[in-house]
């Protein structure tokens, strides 16, 4: 890595003073601090890129989060809170201590490391987030595409976990791609396809390791946010909703929060898990060229500062139930309310109740090639009681007058820290 240069952005009671040319530099750190000098805690922000081939994108690959990160410290600074001092950084997967570019290019099979693309990834931001903040406990990383991935999978780690309080995905490439949810248009598979365009490692670590694992045990330990989104990107390389880049689906993991459903195969819908943050495409969060660029970053960084200030949710369910698994309702006249059903329980110890339960459901149409599955709309009929404690109690009908239908739901009950956002969690 280069020696560093540093361009701080100081954050004095809100108001924001920057380095040269308000950019912070290559692999640099910005600072955030308090009003009175005297903040209770720290909070250092670790931005990564994703994936890009060409040699001259490498070199500047840390620069693709550069208008997100001030994005994030500007709203930061617009609150003048006193409670935290922030340092961001951003760092680049690609160049090795000196700032040269890794040789051989380690995310290709034929690299000669004898290391799978995947813990090449890992050990480099390990070792990059070491050096720039080499003391720091309250590291909240923030991952676009497969830095996404890599940001969960170091996060959950054994070396990292103790000094992770949080994961920011954007876009993130979290699930196997290869999976058979996700219909890759064309005649190969994921992999096949993938290697007439990217590296062989790559593909194999895009295409066969799922980073679910490791989001889900970050969402249920640390706090996560997962900003998934999916529009009309042409060209598209999926079937179904996508961001152009990664299927809608792909994006997250049961345990983050938020939930929408999406279509799948068998002419019916799934659950795609994580916080819907807008229509965009999986570029226009890091390019610059994009007329969606700007409301890319405004929504991005909104979503992330309400997230470290306001509300970090976790989802609460039971040890042996996943979000994934869904209410099976069998058969019922239209406008007839299902039994209730029973949604989580009692807030885990130290937080409380979000006040808010996310209900996804369909009505199941039974018929060849399982009929026409459709989304819950406006006709079906939805009672939500919420307990006391974060429980709620669920009961739902639909509206097609003179039919019989069963319905399929998935629900997400939510807990908050006591003091909201995860910032009101460090220590």
């Amino acid at each position: 890595m280069r020696s560093l240069r540093w361009a701080p952005c100081l954050v004095l009671g809100g108001l924001l003073a920057c380095g040269e040319n308000g950019e912070s530099s290559p692999e640099g750190t910005s600072l955030s601090a308090s009003r009175s000098g005297a903040p209770k805690v720290e909070l250092q922000i670790v931005f990564v890129h994703g994936v890009t081939q060409a040699d001259a994108g490498r070199r500047v690959a840390h620069e693709q989060l550069v208008d997100l990160e001030r994005g994030v410290v500007e709203r930061i600074a617009a609150r003048g809170d006193e409670r935290v001092a922030v340092s961001t950084a951003r760092v680049n997967i690609y160049t090795d201590a000196s700032g040269e570019l890794v040789s051989p290019r380690f995310d290709d099979l034929k690299d000669g490391t004898g290391l799978p693309t995947a813990n090449a990834w890992r050990a480099q931001l390990i070792a990059k987030t070491n050096a720039v903040f080499p003391t720091g406990r309250n590291i909240v990383f923030v991952g676009h595409s497969t830095g996404g991935r890599v940001v969960a999978e170091v996060g959950a780690s054994p070396e990292m976990r103790d000094r992770v309080a949080g994961v920011v995905t954007v876009h993130g490439m979290i699930d196997a791609l290869q999976s058979p949810k996700y219909d890759v248009i064309g005649p190969t598979s994921y992999v096949t396809g993938c290697k007439l365009f990217k590296s062989d490692g790559w593909c194999e670590y895009s295409g066969l390791v799922s980073g679910v694992p490791a989001l889900d045990w970050l969402a249920r330990e640390r706090h996560v946010l997962s900003l998934v989104s999916a529009s009309s990107c042409i060209p598209g390389f999926w079937e179904g909703a996508n961001d152009q880049a990664l299927p809608l689906q792909a994006q997250s993991s049961p345990w983050s929060p938020g939930l929408t459903l999406t279509p799948a195969l068998g002419k019916t819908y799934a659950p795609a898990h994580g916080t819907f943050y807008g229509e965009f495409c999986h570029p226009d969060v890091v390019d610059r060229g994009s007329a969606k660029h700007v409301a890319a970053v405004t929504a991005a960084s909104s979503a992330i500062v309400e997230w470290l200030f306001d509300a970090a949710p976790r989802v609460v369910a039971s040890a042996e139930a996943s979000p994934d698994d869904p209410y099976e309702i069998a058969p019922l006249a239209a406008g007839v309310l299902s039994a209730p059903l029973a949604v989580a329980g009692a807030c885990p110890e130290g937080r409380h109740a979000m006040g808010k339960v996310d209900v996804a459901g369909l009505c199941r149409h039974p018929g060849f090639a399982n009929g026409n599955d459709h989304p819950f709309d406006a006709s079906n009929p939805i009672a939500l009681d919420l307990g006391a404690q974060c429980d709620a109690t669920l009961r739902v009908a639909h509206g097609h007058a003179g039919k019989r239908h069963a319905m399929r739901v998935w629900t997400k009950s939510y807990s908050l820290p006591e003091g909201g956002g995860l910032v009101s969690t460090l220590r």
